[in-house]
């Protein structure tokens, strides 16, 4: 839930961006991207923190569940990889580079798929979020393979923001997206937190999630 709040807005607003100013101001396009990709970091790397410094009161008041505190303090750096790779696939879909999306959301699949088994099998619940967090780096390494040779096919340069008004045009893009996420993911999360408490929840939540993802 905290991974997808810190890039609530991020892919959808490099999409909208680099679709807008590609063809007519490619350096301002540059430089939306690399902000938001600043974003991506410094907001998903806090997050990242913040879950790691509040796994043992989560897992134990929370989730009831004091064996998870190692996986969620092994888990930290999802939300900053996952803010990343949204914004990256964003960039590749305001370039209209969809065949690159489609190839790389395989990937994803896959590389989560073997990564989280084979964690599953070597080291239970922790193998199997540290599978995740290997799967997620390499999806992001990958994803900035492409997007940068994408970028530089269209002739922008990801540059750092100096322009003052990129922030606010930032903020106007991202804002519904970020009250939506609000709304919707902590309710969502709660539901399940509820479920997971529920006598056998875990086993539970694990076909819910599993029904969820192949709706």
């Amino acid at each position: 839930m905290l991974g997808v709040l810190a890039g609530s807005g991020m892919g959808v607003v490099a999409t909208k961006y680099v679709a807008e100013y590609r063809d007519t101001d490619r350096e301002r396009a540059g430089r939306m991207i690399g902000l938001l990709l600043t974003v991506a970091v410094f907001g998903g790397g806090g997050i990242g923190v913040l879950c790691l410094l509040l796994a043992s009161p989560v897992a134990t008041w929370g989730m009831k569940t004091e064996h998870l505190v190692l996986s969620l303090r092994i888990g930290f750096l999802l939300p900053m990889l996952h803010s990343l790779g949204g914004v990256q696939l964003g960039v590749l879909a305001g370039l209209e580079s969809f065949r690159s999306v489609a190839w790389l959301n395989a990937l994803d699949a896959v590389l989560v798929s073997g990564c989280a088994i084979v964690g599953a099998r070597i080291g239970d619940v922790n193998g199997a979020v540290l599978g995740l967090s290997i799967a997620a780096t390499v999806s992001v390494a990958v994803k900035h393979t492409a997007m940068t040779r994408h970028c530089s096919g269209s002739g922008i340069r990801i540059s750092r923001p100096t322009s003052p008004t990129d922030w606010p045009a930032l903020w106007r893009g991202a804002l519904p997206a970020i009250v939506l996420g609000l709304v919707f993911f902590p309710c969502d999360w709660f539901a399940r937190l509820l479920l997971s408490r529920q006598p056998g929840g875990f086993a539970e939540l694990g076909i819910f999630t599993a029904a969820y993802a192949w709706g």
